[in-house]
Protein backbone atom coordinates (compact mmCIF):
# COMPACT_ATOMS: atom_id res chain seq x y z
CA UNK A 1 0.00 0.00 0.00
CA UNK A 2 1.67 3.61 -1.20
CA UNK A 3 1.18 6.10 0.91
CA UNK A 4 -0.33 9.51 -0.21
CA UNK A 5 1.70 12.69 -0.39
CA UNK A 6 0.36 14.09 2.90
CA UNK A 7 1.05 10.97 4.54
CA UNK A 8 4.61 10.83 3.33
CA UNK A 9 5.19 14.45 4.58
CA UNK A 10 4.05 13.67 7.60
CA UNK A 11 6.58 10.45 7.70
CA UNK A 12 9.38 12.53 6.89
CA UNK A 13 8.44 15.20 9.45
CA UNK A 14 8.35 12.35 11.81
CA UNK A 15 12.17 10.97 11.43
CA UNK A 16 13.28 14.51 11.14
CA UNK A 17 11.75 14.87 14.62
CA UNK A 18 13.40 11.76 15.91
CA UNK A 19 16.42 12.55 14.33
CA UNK A 20 16.60 15.95 16.12
CA UNK A 21 15.95 14.53 19.27
CA UNK A 22 18.88 11.76 18.89
CA UNK A 23 21.35 14.39 17.86
CA UNK A 24 20.02 16.61 20.75
CA UNK A 25 21.48 14.07 23.51
CA UNK A 26 24.42 12.22 21.10
CA UNK A 27 27.24 13.74 19.50
CA UNK A 28 27.61 11.02 17.37
CA UNK A 29 23.89 11.16 16.34
CA UNK A 30 24.70 15.24 16.01
CA UNK A 31 27.58 14.02 13.53
CA UNK A 32 26.08 11.85 11.49
CA UNK A 33 23.10 14.48 11.39
CA UNK A 34 25.17 17.44 10.42
CA UNK A 35 28.30 16.11 8.96
CA UNK A 36 26.71 13.68 6.83
CA UNK A 37 28.41 10.11 7.57
CA UNK A 38 28.46 7.50 10.20
CA UNK A 39 31.64 7.12 12.36
CA UNK A 40 34.26 4.58 12.51
CA UNK A 41 35.27 2.84 16.03
CA UNK A 42 38.19 5.38 16.69
CA UNK A 43 35.78 8.39 15.91
CA UNK A 44 33.08 6.65 18.71
CA UNK A 45 36.27 6.74 21.13
CA UNK A 46 36.44 10.17 20.80
CA UNK A 47 33.28 11.00 21.00
CA UNK A 48 32.44 9.05 23.84
CA UNK A 49 34.98 11.13 25.70
CA UNK A 50 33.94 14.11 24.30
CA UNK A 51 30.35 13.64 25.76
CA UNK A 52 31.93 12.84 29.16
CA UNK A 53 33.37 16.38 28.79
CA UNK A 54 30.03 18.01 27.96
CA UNK A 55 28.30 15.93 30.90
CA UNK A 56 31.06 16.99 33.30
CA UNK A 57 32.40 13.51 34.15
CA UNK A 58 35.76 14.39 32.23
CA UNK A 59 37.55 17.58 33.02
CA UNK A 60 40.74 16.93 30.92
CA UNK A 61 41.36 15.21 27.26
CA UNK A 62 44.34 14.64 25.38
CA UNK A 63 43.64 13.56 22.37
CA UNK A 64 46.76 11.66 20.17
CA UNK A 65 45.26 10.51 16.93
CA UNK A 66 47.26 10.33 13.65
CA UNK A 67 46.52 13.22 11.01
CA UNK A 68 43.38 12.30 9.04
CA UNK A 69 41.53 10.67 11.89
CA UNK A 70 38.78 13.75 12.39
CA UNK A 71 40.34 14.56 15.37
CA UNK A 72 39.52 18.34 14.49
CA UNK A 73 36.27 17.57 12.66
CA UNK A 74 35.11 16.34 15.99
CA UNK A 75 36.76 18.10 18.29
CA UNK A 76 37.09 21.66 17.01
CA UNK A 77 33.65 21.71 14.75
CA UNK A 78 31.30 19.46 15.52
CA UNK A 79 32.04 19.12 19.50
CA UNK A 80 32.07 23.04 19.82
CA UNK A 81 28.70 23.40 17.70
CA UNK A 82 26.59 20.54 19.56
CA UNK A 83 27.93 21.66 23.14
CA UNK A 84 26.88 25.08 22.60
CA UNK A 85 23.12 23.68 21.16
CA UNK A 86 23.05 22.06 24.53
CA UNK A 87 24.64 24.93 26.94
CA UNK A 88 23.83 28.00 25.06
CA UNK A 89 25.27 30.31 27.89
CA UNK A 90 27.77 28.87 27.70
CA UNK A 91 31.41 29.72 25.63
CA UNK A 92 34.13 27.74 24.46
CA UNK A 93 37.59 29.27 23.68
CA UNK A 94 39.03 27.38 20.18
CA UNK A 95 42.72 27.77 19.83
CA UNK A 96 44.70 26.44 17.48
CA UNK A 97 48.14 26.54 16.19
CA UNK A 98 47.36 29.39 13.90
CA UNK A 99 45.13 32.21 13.72
CA UNK A 100 44.01 30.85 10.53
CA UNK A 101 43.35 27.39 10.92
CA UNK A 102 41.63 28.75 14.55
CA UNK A 103 39.50 30.83 12.42
CA UNK A 104 38.45 28.24 10.01
CA UNK A 105 37.24 25.79 12.73
CA UNK A 106 35.56 28.72 14.24
CA UNK A 107 34.06 29.82 10.83
CA UNK A 108 32.65 25.87 10.18
CA UNK A 109 31.65 25.35 14.08
CA UNK A 110 29.20 28.80 13.29
CA UNK A 111 28.14 27.64 9.98
CA UNK A 112 27.13 24.67 11.62
CA UNK A 113 25.24 26.50 14.79
CA UNK A 114 23.50 28.17 11.90
CA UNK A 115 22.24 25.61 9.73
CA UNK A 116 18.49 24.70 10.69
CA UNK A 117 19.38 21.20 11.35
CA UNK A 118 20.93 22.48 14.10
CA UNK A 119 18.27 24.73 15.30
CA UNK A 120 15.89 21.35 15.42
CA UNK A 121 18.48 19.71 17.18
CA UNK A 122 19.06 22.20 20.05
CA UNK A 123 15.37 22.80 20.97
Amino acid sequence: MALSKDEELEYIALLEKEQAARARTSLADYSGMMLGFSQAKHHLVLIEALEEIERGDLDLLIVNMPPGSAKSLYGSVAFPAWYLGRNPTNMIIGAANTSELADGFGRKARNLIGNPDHQRAAQ
